[in-house]
């Protein structure tokens, strides 16, 4: 019975220790798989990088040359000046040259600073007056009339001139700092990147780009993160023989023997072929965050360890057991460590500012180039604006306009002026007014002698004459002191307190009048 199950179960064992074996095979082969697609993702991960291989940054847009503008105003310039300057580049300028002219005894400051000038000038005097007759361009941009307007826009031209001459050299230079100042430095850097600090030209050099050595895990654990392509080499790269690591067909490069420029030629044709339409400071920035970002994290023992490839614990370069290890560049508590101290990656985050300074020289530059078209608008404006001074202008010499004889005779007087300076009083209303303060104080002596006459008979006297003289408050005679009256009637007695203040205060009022007159 017992030999029976035996026999039974025989077979069962056998089925089961044969499922067991296929589950550990297909274990071990997820396990190499996986360590081969993770060196392939960093193989195309690096890829990434060397698409932007030689690839021209896309500059910022800023105003183009103002050289025709500034030749317009250069003829503006020569057609509104002085006649007699005029005539020195009348002359043929195949013949009238400046050489011909100095031979012929021109003294300092003529001969140096003339010599640079004069061939301009002269073709500033062809193209603004001989070119193109009888339709020239003066004809079409006829200069100011009249002397002073002329004299006027040309003075305000040529010190546009010279301060378009200091703004357009600053213009100059803002612009080659971004082309091709800053596009030469992004392509250098890029190309360090690549290849290895020093390498400008996209060129792979031992020492640069990698370190070779017949020891993998000294070239790439040790001396990893010099450049792309050289971390390149240790993902994908055996110690031997062919490797497999980033792709299932075989990849004819190892580091036994030194032939690792060919190598990287190899292993760039396993990239994508396909690259971004123009390198731009977001592309670049997209492109250094997602190296960064794709840096594997792992533990080896009781350490963390950062690399990039499919093998870390066995990182020696046999048979898909390839990294590259960046582990000593996260040195913790270091001033200088973590992801950015990576050769490379400093190389492209040094990319990233120097575009950055492009875009600022470019905003630098499209504020200067708003200054300088506004003075090239100002003086055209002036070249073609009719300009009237403060006096009538006049073409010939001696001849004085309407204008200026108006401002130039004294002011007319005034009829008051007139009178006081004849010695007759300036107020044509005087005497009227001193007839009516005589009025005035005729009333009030009647007014005065009348109430005296009232009091004498009240008191029984006779009525008698009083002098009175108003020509000084000291000469008035102060009315006696006399007991009240005792009035009959209350009405009366009313009337008399409300005449009296009235009449005081009109006799003051006459001896102020007097007095200022």
């Amino acid at each position: 019975m017992r030999s029976e199950l035996r026999q039974t179960l025989k077979p069962n064992v056998a089925k089961r220790g044969l499922a067991i074996l296929t589950v550990v095979a297909a274990t071990t082969l997820r396990a190499e798989a996986a360590f081969k697609a993770d060196a392939a993702a960093d193989m195309y991960l690096l890829c990434t990088a060397l698409a932007i291989e030689k690839m021209d940054p896309a500059t910022p847009q800023i105003e183009d040359s103002f050289d025709a503008d500034v030749s317009e105003l250069r003829r503006m310039n020569m057609t509104t000046a002085d006649e007699n300057w005029r005539s020195h580049f009348k002359g043929d300028p195949k013949t009238d040259t400046w050489q011909a002219r100095s031979k012929a005894g021109a003294k300092e400051p003529f001969i140096s600073h003339w010599a640079q000038s004069f061939a301009k000038w002269q073709t500033d005097y062809q193209t603004a007056e001989v070119e193109n007759k009888p339709k020239s361009w003066i004809t079409s941009n006829p200069p100011p009339q009249g002397a002073y307007a002329k004299k006027l826009a040309h003075k305000l031209i040529n010190e546009t001139l010279n301060e378009l001459t200091t703004k357009l050299a600053s213009y100059g230079e803002t612009k080659q700092k971004i082309v091709p100042g800053g596009v030469n430095k992004v392509k250098e850097l890029i190309s360090e990147a690549l290849y290895g600090s020093g390498q400008l030209t996209f060129q792979p050099k031992q020492g640069a780009t990698y370190t070779y050595s017949s020891t993998y895990a000294n070239a790439c654990g040790v001396n990893g993160g010099k450049s792309i392509a050289g971390d390149l080499l240790c993902v994908c790269c055996q110690a031997s023989a062919t490797s497999q690591a980033c792709d299932n067909t075989q990849i004819n490069c190892n580091w036994a023997t030194n032939t690792m420029d060919s190598h990287i030629a190899t292993l760039k044709t396993k990239c994508p072929a396909k690259k971004p339409t123009k390198l731009t400071l977001g592309t670049l920035m997209q492109l250094t965050a997602h190296l960064k970002a794709g840096i594997r994290k792992g533990e080896k023992g009781t350490a963390i360890k950062f690399y990039l490839g499919g093998n870390l614990a066995n990182c020696d370069g046999a048979t898909d057991q390839t990294c590259v290890d960046y582990s000593a560049r996260y040195a913790a508590g270091a001033s200088n460590s973590g992801a950015d101290s990576i050769p490379w990656i400093a190389k492209l985050n040094e990319a990233i500012t120097t575009m950055e300074e492009m875009e600022q020289d470019a905003q630098k530059a499209r504020e200067e180039a708003k200054e300088i078209r506004m003075l090239i608008a100002a003086t055209k404006r002036a070249y073609r604006t009719a300009i009237e001074p403060a006096v009538k202008q006049s073409n010939g010499p001696g001849k004085s306009s309407e204008t200026e004889k108006k401002f130039s005779s004294p002011p007319k007087q005034t009829k008051r002026a007139k009178r006081k300076e004849q010695g007759i009083n300036a107020n044509p209303h005087a005497k009227r007014s001193n007839k009516k303060v005589e009025r005035s104080a005729n009333w009030i002596k009647m007014r005065l002698k009348r109430k005296q006459q009232n009091k004498q008979e009240q008191e029984g006297q006779a009525p008698g004459k009083i002098a009175v003289n108003l020509t000084h408050k000291r000469n008035v005679r102060k009315p006696m002191k006399a007991k009240p009256p005792k009035f009959a009637d209350g009405r009366k007695k009313i009337a008399t307190n409300l005449i009296n203040p009235v009449i005081n205060a009109a006799l003051s009022l006459f001896l102020s009048i007097r007095n200022l007159l």
